[in-house]
C-alpha cells in the first residue's frame, strides 16, 4: 500500500493503527520466506487485528498483560507485535506476561523492522520465556534505544536475555544502553546474541546466572 492509501484508510476508517496485514513471514526454522496466500482482491486490502508496515510515533504503550499463570499459552509480543514498519520515539512500558513467551515488551521479525529512540522498561514475565525487552528476529533492528529494568521470572532455567534477545541474519543493536535487567535464572541478563551483531551500545550492570551481561549463543 502507498503512502496515500494509508492516510485515506485511517481517514476513511477511523483506525488507530493502519498498515497492511502481514502478507510475508520468515520462518527461521526452515531459513524460508513464505507468502501468505489470498485472492488479488482481498490479500492486503480488510481489515486484520494485525498490520505489517506504517508507523507508530510518539506513542506510549503500557500496562497491558498476557495470559494467567493456569493458562498454557505460546505468545509473541506482550507490548507490541511487529513483523514489519517503524516504532520511532515511544515507550514501551510495564507489560506483563505470566507464561512462555518472546519479548514482553516488544516481539520483532524481519528485516524490514526498524525501532529507534524508544524507551523499552520495566516489562516482566513471571514463567518461562526469551526476552523481557525485546526479542529481535530475521534482521530486525533496534537502535539509539534505552532497554532498562526488564525482570524474567524463569522457573527452567533455560530462559534466555532479560533484556534482548536477537537470532538471525541481519538483525541488528546499535547505539543503544542496556542495563539493570534481570534474570532469576537463565542466560545473558543484558543480551542473549543467538545470531546477529552488537555496534558501540553499553550494556552493563544487567543481572543473570551465567552471563550477567552479554552471552553470545549459537551464531553469536
Amino acid at each position: 500500500a502507498s503512502m496515500l492509501d494509508l492516510l485515506l484508510a485511517r481517514e476513511y476508517s477511523g483506525a488507530d493503527v493502519v498498515g497492511t496485514p502481514a502478507e510475508f513471514v520468515f520462518l527461521e526454522d526452515l531459513d524460508r520466506t513464505v507468502r501468505r496466500h489470498g485472492t488479488p482482491r482481498d490479500a492486503s486490502e480488510r481489515f486484520a487485528s494485525i498490520v505489517a508496515g506504517g508507523t507508530i510515533t510518539n506513542c506510549t504503550i503500557h500496562n497491558n498483560t498476557g495470559p494467567t499463570p493456569t493458562t498454557f499459552f505460546n505468545g509473541y509480543g506482550g507490548g507490541v507485535y511487529m513483523t514489519g514498519g517503524l516504532l520511532v520515539k515511544s515507550s514501551v512500558i510495564s507489560n506483563e506476561f505470566f507464561t512462555n513467551t518472546r519479548g514482553m515488551g516488544i516481539y520483532a521479525s524481519g528485516s524490514g523492522v526498524v525501532i529507534s529512540h524508544c524507551n523499552i522498561s520495566y516489562n516482566k514475565d513471571t514463567r518461562d520465556a526469551n526476552a523481557a525487552g525485546v526479542c529481535l528476529e530475521g534482521g530486525a533492528k533496534l537502535r539509539n534505544s534505552l532497554v532498562r529494568g526488564n525482570t524474567l521470572s524463569c522457573v527452567s532455567g533455560a530462559e534466555q536475555g532479560g533484556g534482548v534477545y536477537m537470532t538471525g541474519a541481519g538483525t541488528l543493536v546499535e547505539s543503544c544502553t542496556i542495563i539493570e535487567n534481570t534474570m532469576a535464572n537463565g542466560s545473558g541478563g543484558g543480551i542473549y546474541m543467538a545470531g546477529g551483531a552488537v555496534s558501540n551500545s553499553i550494556v552493563y550492570f544487567n543481572n543473570a546466572s551465567p552471563g550477567a551481561n552479554h552471552v553470545a549463543g549459537g551464531n553469536g
